[in-house]
This record gives structure tokens, C-alpha cells and sequence, in this order.
């Protein structure tokens, strides 16, 4: 136990140092770009329209604007002052409808500084983005709007939103997989039904309402806040890997959640019909868990930081003869409270 205390502590020592360096690399590279003049990038305003039908799944990768998915008229795509040459939509043969800027146009050299996530220069202002030596443009201005016709009715496949830069806005969607990877900006989804959602934090504010099915839902926190409100009950397991950022949890589980602290604080508000597994990390974790006591066979093992449960520091196991589901939790540097009403 002492090793695996010991392997654990050095774990989240060398998290901590790499995301101190992610946040030290960044700001150098937001401080050298307001030293920076170039030419603005030549912009273009772009329309489209799809047959919803030949449409199946939506993917969102690299661009610079803010990005709106709502329900329209016609399922159509609409970008403002987007860099001419360099903006893309394609619908491939397998009914992709990919949405992208091209790195190998006028944007220039794409900056990957980043070894956890590859974005542009200057990531803590998107009001202009650094894309190269030569080209610089604003995504202050730069907005892409995806409209849905019978936004209710439709079901993707598959939404990808990974690896952009400004803020995301969706409300209304439905899909069988719901994926998001390293954006920088704030992301929003509101009304949303997805089987399974897969997400992994960038820089930026993440909140989340709807409804997850039966599949499997997984958060890998890293720089920025992240806030999930589940509507419905979730029949799937639910993975939480903490980073440096807040992630808060509204939800009811009938299934089994994991939860790997980080170094930023999590938060759980709701019930789990199901196993619960803690193992702490930097960042205090907090369970306001609705249910019994009686109902859960409770193991811990404390680490730096001390673990309460129901207001009492414990290191204990209690083996409930009738109990249908169990706890474990091993501690961390950070606090862990475990209350249960």
C-alpha cells in the first residue's frame, strides 16, 4: 500500500509540472504575439446548403471562429469572415459533413507548441489568432452557424468538435456519440441526447445539459471548468479523470462511476445505483450522494489528505451483510467527503 501510495504521489507530482508548463508556454506565446504585426488574412463569406438526409455525422476540427449549431429552416452552413482559400466543408462519401480550415493554406504554418493539444499562438485571447509568420486574421468576427431542420427528429451518427479556437454555442442536437477533444473557448450544449459523450477538456468554461443513454460517458479534465447536468438517469458507466480545472457533476447513474482526481476540485450532486470507485488526487473531491448508507459496503484508505464520510474522518471498512452496491476510496493529497442522504 505504501508503494502505491508513493507511485501515486509521483503521478500527480508530474501532472502538475506539465500543466504548470502547458500554462507558462502559453502565456509566453500570448505575450510575443502582442509584440507581433502582419497581414490580416483576405476573408470571405460562405453559404451552403445539404440534404439533411445524406448527412449522418458532423465533425468540427481546427477552426477559429465561434461556432453555432441551432435549429433553421433547411439544413444548411453559413461562414462569416472566414480566411478565404484556407476555410473547408466537405460532405464526404460516407456522410461526414467536415467543417475545417486548412492548415496548408493562407493561415499559413499551424503552431503545434502544445504537447497535450495543438492550438495557434496567443490562446488566452481569441480576438486575434496568430496562424504563421505572414497572416494573421481576427476570429472576433469570424461565426459559422450549422442549421438543423426537425432538430428533434434527426439522429447523428457521430458530432466531433475537437481542437478549435473560440467559443461553441449548441442547442438541440441528438446523436449516438458525442465527442469533443482540446477546444479553446467556452463550450455550451444545450438539449442534447447522445448514447455515449466522450470529452476532453481544453482552455475554456465547458457546460453541458441533457441526456446521456446507455453508453458510457468519460471526462478527462484538464485546463478548463467543466459543469455536466444530466436530465435523465444514465443506464451507462461514468469515468471522471480530473485535471487542473473545477468539474462539476449533476447526475443520477444506474451504473458504475470511476473517479481519478486531478489537481483542480470535483464535485458530485445526484445518486449512483451502482459500484463507486475514488482514488484522490491534488484537488479536494466532494460526493453529495442520494441514497442510504445502508445500501453501499464502504472501504478507504487514507492518504495525505483526510476522508469524511457523513461528517466523520474515517479509515475504515463497513461490510453491510444486505448492502447491494460498494465504495472505494483511496485518498490523495487533496480531501475527499463522502455524504449520503
Amino acid at each position: 500500500m505504501k508503494k502505491r501510495k508513493t507511485f501515486r504521489f509521483i503521478i500527480v507530482c508530474g501532472l502538475i509540472c506539465i500543466l504548470l508548463g502547458t500554462v507558462i508556454t502559453a502565456a509566453t506565446y500570448n505575450y510575443g504575439s502582442q509584440h507581433y504585426s502582419g497581414q490580416l488574412a483576405e476573408v470571405e463569406t460562405y453559404a451552403q446548403n445539404f440534404d439533411i438526409n445524406a448527412v449522418n455525422s458532423i465533425q468540427i476540427f481546427g477552426v477559429s471562429a465561434s461556432v453555432y449549431i441551432e435549429k433553421g429552416d433547411r439544413f444548411s452552413v453559413v461562414a462569416e469572415n472566414v480566411p478565404k482559400d484556407s476555410f473547408s466543408i466537405e460532405l464526404t462519401p460516407n456522410g461526414i459533413l467536415d467543417i475545417t480550415m486548412n492548415r496548408n493554406g493562407n493561415l499559413g504554418n499551424y503552431i503545434n507548441f502544445l504537447p497535450l493539444f495543438p492550438v495557434p499562438i496567443r490562446v488566452f485571447n481569441w480576438q486575434v489568432v496568430g496562424w504563421g509568420p505572414n497572416n494573421i486574421f481576427s476570429s472576433e468576427y469570424a461565426k459559422i452557424y450549422v442549421y438543423i431542420p426537425d432538430s428533434d427528429e434527426k439522429i447523428f451518427n457521430n458530432l466531433w468538435i475537437m481542437e478549435n479556437v473560440g467559443n461553441i454555442k449548441i442547442d438541440n442536437i441528438k446523436c449516438d456519440n458525442l465527442n469533443m477533444f482540446s477546444n479553446v473557448g467556452n463550450v455550451s450544449i444545450d438539449n442534447f441526447y447522445t448514447d455515449s459523450l466522450y470529452l476532453t477538456d481544453g482552455v475554456g468554461r465547458v457546460d453541458l445539459t441533457g441526456t446521456v443513454g446507455k453508453g458510457k460517458t468519460a471526462i478527462n479534465g484538464r485546463v478548463g471548468n467543466t459543469n455536466l447536468n444530466l436530465l435523465e438517469p444514465s443506464d451507462g458507466e461514468i469515468f471522471v479523470n480530473g485535471g487542473v480545472g473545477i468539474i462539476n457533476i449533476d447526475a443520477a447513474v444506474n451504473n458504475t462511476v470511476r473517479i481519478e482526481g486531478g489537481v483542480g476540485n470535483i464535485v458530485w450532486n445526484g445518486a449512483i445505483n451502482g459500484d463507486l470507485y475514488i482514488d484522490g488526487g491534488v484537488g479536494s473531491i466532494n460526493f453529495n450522494l442520494a441514497g442510504n448508507s445502508d445500501d453501499y459496503n464502504i472501504s478507504t484508505s487514507s492518504g495525505v489528505g483526510n476522508i469524511h464520510i457523513n461528517g466523520f474522518k474515517t479509515n475504515y471498512n463497513v461490510d453491510y451483510n444486505t448492502a447491494k452496491y460498494n465504495i472505494e476510496i483511496y485518498g490523495g493529497i487533496g480531501s475527499i467527503k463522502l455524504d449520503i442522504k
